[in-house]
């Protein structure tokens, strides 16, 4: 199924690490979103299959994962993170990830080992990110990289379009409480308060770059649903500041603005920020289809930077 953003301004011109013939392309280039997987042992075992159902595809030049590497009840060990690692350089296509909650943050209950969160997150840094300015991949390709220790956060430009991911897991970004086991550890709300300032910062820097580009648009890549289907059942307090810049920042630069994220497991799309409090009609948001949801797939992500839409997109089934 595809979707198409709508554009009320017209599209400037910048420039960008993308190679002139991938700008050339009639249907401009392609990156594979995807989130929420692998979930359960089956998922584990066949997630090379899924690796290479993408490396399949010669419209792909980069992947990008959405957080949330394993299911919610599995445990925390340094054992599957390497594993995870070594899975993801077996993407043919540089790699780009950004952490969910189920890998760190909710770490500190009991089935899943009763961590620490914050020793977790230190953890997750020194696996994936151990070469910040590198994806990752068999064929890794630079981007910046935010300061230490917020390395997780990288931008890059393609197709005349600025790339972001920012570090927002579920769990209310960090803020649901941590159990009785990791309440002696580093105190939660110095985690929240410091990474939330980097994330803000690393906003302005993304929409500092598109507009002295004259981007064609931006993509901005996190894990959590900031705006979940049932909100009276969520807290969602922890995301209100990145909203809040996400709708300043989206409506001062007039063009396409699409916020990737997965979380939720459902695919959606739709304008979040379309109301009279609001009013940002320019930003869509998509959730990928993760977890144990059904149908299995990945979304292809349509670049073509000389349309005015800038963004079209299609699910693609992974076969069972």
């Amino acid at each position: 199924m595809a979707a198409l953003i709508g554009l009320l301004a017209a599209a400037g011109c910048g420039g960008g690490d993308v190679s002139p013939d991938l700008e050339e392309r009639p249907n401009g280039l392609a990156l594979a979103v995807i989130g929420d997987t692998p979930y359960g042992s089956a998922q584990v075992a066949g997630f090379r299959r899924d690796i290479e159902a993408i490396n399949a595809d010669p419209a792909v030049t980069r992947v990008i994962h959405l957080g949330d590497i394993q299911e919610g009840p599995s445990r925390c060990t340094d054992r599957y993170l390497t594993r995870i690692r070594r899975d993801f350089d077996a993407f043919e296509d540089p790699l780009i990830y950004t952490p969910g909650d189920n890998e760190w943050t909710d770490c500190h209950r009991a089935d899943k080992g009763g961590f620490v969160p914050t020793e977790r997150l230190s953890k997750l840094r020194s696996v994936f990110f151990d070469r910040p300015g590198r994806s990752l991949g068999s064929n890794p390709a630079n981007v910046t990289a935010q300061r230490r220790p917020f390395v997780e956060n990288v931008r890059w430009t393609q197709a005349r379009t600025v790339f972001a991911t920012i570090h927002v897991p579920g769990s209310n970004n960090d803020l649901a409480p941590w159990s009785e086991a990791a309440a002696s550890g580093p105190d939660q709300t110095k985690e929240y308060r410091s990474r939330l300032r980097a994330d803000l910062e690393w906003l302005d820097q993304a929409f500092d770059a598109a507009s002295a580009q004259r981007a064609a648009g931006v993509v901005v890549a996190m894990q959590a649903d900031m705006w979940p289907p049932s909100v009276a059942d969520v807290e969602t307090s922890g995301y209100d500041a990145i909203i809040a810049k996400l709708a300043t920042r989206a409506r001062a630069f007039g063009r396409p603005v699409l916020v990737l994220h997965g979380d939720s497991h459902v695919y959606n799309s739709d304008r979040p920020l379309l109301d009279a409090t609001q009013s940002v009609p320019n930003l869509t948001r998509l959730v990928v289809q993760g977890g144990d949801s059904s149908p299995r797939q990945w979304l292809r992500l349509n670049v073509a930077p000389a349309t005015p839409e800038v963004f079209t997109w299609d699910n693609v089934r992974l076969d069972e």
